[in-house]
């Protein structure tokens, strides 16, 4: 029995790469789209981080000067509910030798306060 030979058409030839070509500038662009909304998620997401520390850095100037922990405690207690935080380190600076020395920290797995 001959083996049957088939023929495609030019025009099904050109329909095959149309859609070929279709398929490809499809998925290209789902790619980069996918890409740059996750980019711009993830600046979104340190923009508000930057913002809570900002928050957490200028609430905390006068009890960590004053050395006052139980105010800061109350204050990292009030970031546990925020899902979006995941630790929270609280340093005060030693004046004679200006380094940083641990205060308080905050962490989402325990959600425990540690001193």
């Amino acid at each position: 029995m001959p083996k049957k030979v088939h023929q495609s058409s030019i025009r099904r030839a050109l329909i095959n790469l149309i859609m070929l070509i279709t398929a490809i500038c499809l998925s290209l662009s789902i790619s980069i789209s996918t890409y740059l909304s996750v980019k711009e998620q993830k600046q979104l997401i340190i923009n508000k981080l930057v913002i809570l520390s900002e928050i957490v850095a200028f609430d905390a100037g006068k009890s960590v000067t004053e050395d006052d922990r139980k105010t800061e405690e109350k204050r990292l207690k009030s970031f546990e509910n925020i899902p979006l935080v995941k630790n929270i380190h609280i340093y005060s600076i030693e004046k004679s030798s200006q380094k940083p020395i641990f205060l308080l920290a905050l962490t989402q797995k325990k959600r425990r306060l540690y001193r």
